[in-house]
């Protein structure tokens, strides 16, 4: 919540010095209290939220919710843990309020925190929704939705997946970090090779009346542009801002007069950009070639880079002259 910070740290100054706490002054014999339930809800909320996976949130949670949270994650974990905070004594609508700027103190109303945070959990929810505004959610609602998403996730130390690497759970640990990432630079290296891929292919028909066949393995042959495709890799590159890496993708692929070449191309929702990755393979009852490309669905491709893999699908789906649905999906999967 944003209030006219100047006028209430003015009303709450002027008689009331010896009331106002910032750190280790008191607000009366109860106010020890209330100050050290915030200070718990501090690491606590911190906790909870580096430990977010894509799994753990409650079917409740929005899409649009779980995907800023693993985005943010670690920022929004290290601005709950670093923003200070602030009493005062005046009587506000809410518990507490704040600047949308990073790290910015976070104020709390004793007489209204006192009358709505009775619990660690209502105190965690507050430092977690003002934290939201530090992070550039303006609107309310939407930042209720964060905490609320926060609260009542849970820590899942591997997500439940199938044998099947069409699974997105199969790449569910958190993002990569800075830290993770300096694992694999050594000393004086501006770069570092993380780890190689590869792209699995599934196609799966479907009757309105019967439902779907089991879905067999596709036959495909990946190309860029119209070059096939002879590995992919993935390498970081140190850079002087904060994250202080940016992955990218290098592919070997056979050029003009069959030489290997390589290029790198940026890892993002618009895959490869204009260079799209191409899949030509035959259709699941006949000989009909199917393409599915990066290109066509690049704005609506599912891609995870995380701390410990790379998950990426691409989908095509074509209604068939009988009637039947034939879907196509690929999908680029590896550790590292």
């Amino acid at each position: 919540m944003r209030k006219n910070l100047f006028a209430i740290i003015a009303m709450a100054m002027i008689g009331t010095t010896a009331h106002a706490v910032d750190g280790g002054t008191t607000v009366g014999s109860g106010g020890d209290a209330l100050r050290e339930l915030f200070n718990q809800a501090r690491s606590a909320a911190a906790a909870k939220v580096e430990q977010i996976s894509v799994c753990s949130f409650d079917v409740s949670t929005p899409q649009s919710i779980r995907d800023w949270l693993v985005k943010n994650q670690s920022t929004l974990a290290m601005d709950i843990r670093m923003s200070q905070h602030a009493w005062v004594v005046d009587s506000q609508t809410t518990c507490g309020f704040t600047n949308h700027s990073p790290q910015s103190t976070v104020y709390l109303s004793y007489p209204t925190c006192a009358s709505t945070a009775h619990t660690l959990n209502d105190a965690l929810f507050v430092l977690v929704h003002e934290a939201a505004h530090h992070l550039g959610i303006d609107d309310e609602r939407q930042a209720d939705e964060v905490a609320r998403a926060v609260l009542y996730s849970t820590y899942v130390q591997n997500c439940s997946v199938g044998s099947s690497v069409f699974d997105p759970n199969i790449c569910s640990s958190a993002p990569m970090t800075t830290d993770d990432a300096r694992r694999y630079f050594k000393p004086g290296d501006v770069s570092a090779t993380i780890g190689k891929y590869q792209f699995y292919g599934q196609v799966s028909r479907c009757v309105a009346l019967s439902g779907c066949e089991p879905a067999k393995p596709w036959a495909f042959a990946p190309t860029l542009g119209s070059s096939k495709i002879d590995s992919m890799n993935v390498v970081l590159r140190s850079t002087g801002q904060d994250p202080y890496f940016y992955p990218r993708f290098d592919i070997v692929y056979t050029g003009n007069g069959g030489n290997n070449q390589r290029s790198e191309f940026e890892i993002g929702r618009d895959f490869l950009g204009s260079y799209p990755v191409n899949f030509y393979g035959k259709s699941y009852r006949d000989e009909r070639n199917v393409n599915v490309s990066t290109y066509d669905n690049r704005s609506g491709a599912d891609i995870r880079f995380r701390r410990d893999c790379l998950w990426a699908k691409w989908t095509k789906q074509e209604t068939l002259p009988d009637g039947s649905t034939e879907k196509t999906e690929v999908v680029l999967y590896g550790t590292h």
